[in-house]
């Protein structure tokens, strides 16, 4: 096995004892360890150094728990894993997302749908219009 792997695995593994020392995580680190492992290889990730992959790591132990409490309630959706699960929220928002486009002076909101009566609900699944969930 990759040596530089190991030492990063030992490191990991010592910096999200200390971490959940602080901030309770919800299983045994070892599974956290090899959930992330799986990640890093599905969306073939690279980390710079060990302190970087310790980050993420601790970042993806978190999100599993938050994942792992939602799921566990009675809402209306799972949620699970997916590219950005190595990532804090604030990453992600300064990443992925942008401020709304400011309206331009002068503009005027033109609703082409004025007068026209839509049904109380649509059933989009029934229609054909609902495709498969892609990268949420």
């Amino acid at each position: 096995s990759n040596p530089f792997f190991q030492t990063t695995m030992k490191t990991a593994a010592l910096l999200l004892l200390a971490a959940s020392a602080q901030a309770k995580l919800a299983k045994p680190r070892d599974q956290y360890e090899a959930s992330f492992v799986d990640h890093v290889n599905k969306y073939n990730l690279e980390f710079e150094n060990g302190d970087e992959f310790t980050k993420r790591l601790t970042i993806f132990a978190a999100n599993d728990d938050l994942i792992e409490q939602h799921n566990a309630g009675e809402s209306s959706y799972k949620l699970g894993h997916n590219a950005y699960s190595h990532l804090s929220f604030e990453e992600f928002e300064a990443i992925y997302l942008s401020e709304p486009a400011p309206r331009q002076e002068g503009s005027r909101y033109i609703n082409a749908f004025e007068g026209v009566e839509a049904p109380a609900s649509v059933d989009w699944a029934g229609t054909g219009y609902v495709t498969d969930v892609k990268n949420q």
